[in-house]
């Protein structure tokens, strides 16, 4: 072996180590954006399940009303702050992991996959579409809280 393939394999071996952690991390930020996510429709749910066993305590017309409005700004933070920030910086370690794998294929001579480059080819209107149905449950969840709340 020449010392250029010894300095091209330990590239390789660097970028490949890159290209894991990067993959590590969105990993890892998954699990906790989905454990966010079941947290706050475990919250709803219990808030909408306590509303309506509860036979001592009616809401009235204010709690119902802040109890709604405070629903609807979690549900804003939700979408607005925490996904966002989780698809941005998810986005950032998919295209350090791209990089990396790029880096990889370059030094193997292999031809490339033009289909991963790209983490914006599954974004539709800011968030990916697994995001999308953690929104779309969070409000049904939301819905029944403040359904709860407006029923009593």
């Amino acid at each position: 072996m020449s010392q250029n393939d010894d300095a091209n394999k330990l590239k390789a071996e660097y970028c490949h180590k890159l290209a894991e952690r990067a993959s590590n991390r969105i990993q890892a930020r998954r699990t906790v954006e989905w454990q966010v996510a079941v947290g706050i429709w475990s919250a709803f749910g219990a808030g909408a399940g306590f509303v309506l066993t509860s036979s001592s305590w009616k809401p009235g017309c204010l709690m119902a009303v802040l109890g709604s409005v405070l629903a609807v700004i979690v549900l804003v933070i939700f979408r607005f702050v925490w996904l966002g920030y989780m698809r941005r910086v998810t986005d950032q370690d998919q295209k350090r992991s791209v990089r990396w794998e790029g880096e990889i294929i370059k030094l193997l001579d292999l031809p490339e996959d033009p289909s991963s480059s790209d983490p914006a080819q599954f974004v539709w209107w800011g968030l990916h579409r697994a995001q999308w149905m953690q929104l779309v449950v969070a409000l049904l969840f939301v819905l029944l809280f403040v359904g709860a709340l407006w029923s009593k």
